[in-house]
């Protein structure tokens, strides 16, 4: 396992804090983000909030492949499956407001700025599709 996947996998499944990471973790689901025949570049982590939400709570490349698209298409694949499977149209992403590039990442996606920066220094970012779940 690289540095990058070590260090993202820590983020990923324990969070920001030590405090209740165990029942975060039980409420969360992930995935792999892969090419056909090579190793895991990347993890997307999510979980099914109240009603028909999906919150991407994590998205990771690995830093030589970014800017290619993985990332966006790591989130377009988990909408798709969304609808799908039922879970939910309306998608969202707390993102720190200080970091610009990440903020563009999820306009370019379609997603748009619903909360402005509060105390923990996020921008809540949702993305509601016209279809509905199911």
């Amino acid at each position: 396992m690289s540095s990058w996947q070590a260090e993202a996998g820590n983020s990923a499944f324990y969070g920001k804090s030590g405090r209740g990471a165990s029942k975060a973790k039980r409420e969360q689901e992930y995935a792999v983000v892969g090419l056909a025949s090579k190793a895991p570049i990347g993890f997307i982590r999510y979980k099914h909030k109240a009603g028909d939400t999906i919150e991407i709570v994590f998205l990771a490349i690995e830093p030589a492949l970014r800017g290619w698209g993985y990332g966006s298409e790591a989130v377009r694949l988990l909408e798709e499956h969304s609808l799908r499977e039922g879970w939910g149209n309306s998608f969202q992403a707390e993102v720190p407001a200080h970091n610009g590039l990440n903020l563009y990442f999820w306009l370019r996606l379609g997603y748009r700025p619903v909360r402005t920066e509060d105390k923990s220094g996020e921008v809540l970012m949702v993305r509601r599709t016209q279809e509905g779940p199911g």
